[in-house]
């Protein structure tokens, strides 16, 4: 599988004027001084999550780990 490297958009800030930013998008974190552009999930990568959980919830036995199939 090929690499995917995502240049980062990153805007030097102080604290304050980062948290005068309207929220996104584009939606940002800020870290050491600088507001990052991330990308959040959508609302069906959430639903996926969700569901991939539940499954490997339910193949659990009691002891915690997965059974063995």
């Amino acid at each position: 599988m090929a690499e995917v490297q995502q240049r980062l958009k990153r805007i030097p800030m102080s604290r304050e004027e980062f948290e005068k930013l309207l929220e996104g998008p584009p939606c940002c974190d800020y870290i050491n001084g600088e507001a990052i552009e991330v990308d959040r999930p959508t609302g069906r990568h959430q639903h996926i999550v969700g569901r991939l959980w539940n499954t490997l919830w339910e193949q659990r036995s009691f002891s915690g780990h997965l059974k063995a199939t």
